[in-house]
């Protein structure tokens, strides 16, 4: 046991050596608690532990052995050996902890010793919350968690704007499954964060991308709240989330996602269907094509190099990546001019050179690059976004930042005559969105170039006995 400078358990203070009793015969109270005791006084904690639990209904013994419970289980918690169930004797710590409490409220001791055994208890918690969300989510492309994300976000919006307007036991069910839905998209933040921070070298970088990821999660946090509680603002609340998940998967997205993306939001634009969010739909087409751009030259290199290591992945040739990337330029001409001024022929043509680049994107057979870009052609609208209102249009879509800018609608405007000095000299200005999503793209290179030289030294290594060069 550790040896600890506590208050817990006056009572052991007064601890001398006292009698055990024969099994058999009923015991009372007092026989029961030296009993425990002296369990407690030879090691045997386990008996300990049972003994002096059968004493939490007493009226004269409950105090005392709560006292000691509490001690036993913040010296378990604290031993090294116990550290996979630290937080399960913490939290037993603190439950008898406040037992002691509650029958001397003002008591000095009492509030030390709970305090001590509360210590820890959140930060465990906590720990423990995102060591699961790792186990579900971890090891997954922060693109791919993050469209999953949009498309949970969006369908949440749609039934926030109405879902108060229910019978009062209907609306409690919504808001209850709603706010579930919220938690999950909160969970996906952590597992994005993690996932950047341990993909980014630079110190200062990650600490910047992890600040504005803490912010995208507590934002979510709060509309989670919001919508469980049915409060005014709830809505307002949920749409910020939506901004944020949309902005950052723009920065995260690989090119088969993006290029999904972007298909699900040209047709949206060509159908004329309402802005989300304040972001018209042929704007938002346009932003995820410059994703597309932005990241297929790396991320075709390092299809190239897996390919060369797996036989099985499809060929994916210099000229077809030519084709896509002369493709990909012209879409992008064509998208400006639509975002400018809405051509339906234009636009129709726009679907058709999308289809062409998913035609051309090579298919794995796990789907690791397949684009995903809905099959059939033209009116492949994303489900729960066809004809209808959601979100807040509030006429400033055509005027929405371009990809790699902040977003309209939910982004404060810079003030003027802020030049990125103040009277106390230089300060820095924090980064842009541009700025970041380099940031993410110099850390997937490098991610990607780690995988390519593992599985070249894969490749040259010797088989092992026995297996097989399939």
């Amino acid at each position: 046991m550790l040896k600890r400078t506590v208050d817990f358990l006056s009572a052991a203070a007064v601890i001398a050596a006292l009698p055990v009793f024969a099994s058999g015969a009923e015991l009372s109270d007092r026989e029961i608690w030296n009993l425990g005791v002296e369990e407690y006084r030879s090691g045997d904690f386990s008996n300990a532990v049972q003994t002096l639990g059968r004493l939490e209904s007493s009226r004269t013994h409950r105090t005392r052995a709560a006292e000691l419970l509490a001690r036993i289980y913040h010296d378990r918690a604290h031993d090294p050996a116990a550290s996979g169930n630290a937080l399960e004797y913490l939290e037993e710590a603190s439950r008898y902890a406040q037992i002691a409490l509650r029958s001397n409220p003002s008591g000095e001791k009492e509030r030390r010793n709970f305090a001590r055994a509360i210590g820890g208890v959140e930060e465990l918690r906590e720990t423990k919350r995102i060591n699961g969300i790792m186990e579900r989510l971890g090891g997954r492309d922060p693109g791919s968690l993050l469209r999953g994300a949009l498309a949970d976000v969006r369908n949440v919006l749609e039934e926030t704007a109405a879902y108060a307007t229910n019978s009062a036991e209907k609306a409690v069910e919504d808001a209850d499954r709603l706010s579930k839905r919220l938690s999950g998209i909160a969970d996906v933040w952590v597992a994005v964060n993690k996932a950047i921070v341990a993909a980014v070298t630079n110190a200062e970088d990650a600490a910047t991308i992890s600040d504005r990821l803490e912010q995208a999660a507590k934002n979510t946090d709060l509309a989670r709240r919001l919508v469980g509680d049915i409060e005014e603002g709830a809505y307002s609340a949920v749409a910020d989330v939506e901004s944020d998940v949309n902005r950052f998967f723009k920065m995260t997205a690989l090119p088969p996602d993006a290029l999904a993306e972007g298909f699900i939001a040209q047709s949206n634009a060509w159908q004329d269907v309402a802005a989300l969010n304040g972001r018209a739909w042929q704007r938002e087409a346009l932003d995820f094509t410059r994703a597309f751009r932005a990241k297929f030259p790396a991320w075709a290199k390092n299809y190239e190099e897996r390919a060369a290591a797996d036989t099985n992945m499809p060929p994916f040739t210099a000229q077809t990546q030519s084709e896509i990337s002369a493709l990909s330029t012209e879409l992008e001409k064509i998208q400006i001019e639509c975002a400018a001024a809405p051509l339906p022929p234009e636009q129709e043509k726009a679907l058709d050179i999308l289809a062409k680049i998913d035609e051309l994107m090579p298919k794995e057979k796990n789907g690791g690059g397949k684009s995903g870009a809905p099959q059939g052609g033209r009116g492949a609208a994303s489900s729960g976004e066809k004809n209808k209102e959601q979100g807040k249009d509030d006429g400033q879509g055509d005027d929405a930042p371009r990809a790699g800018e902040n977003d309209g609608g939910n982004q404060k405007p810079q003030e003027d005559g802020q030049s990125g000095k103040d009277a106390g000299g230089e300060r820095e200005e924090p980064p842009t969105d541009r700025e970041v999503e380099a940031i993410l793209q110099k850390a997937k290179e490098r991610t990607d170039e780690y995988e390519s030289e593992k599985k070249a030294r894969m490749r040259k290594a010797r088989l092992s006995p026995g297996e097989r060069d399939w």
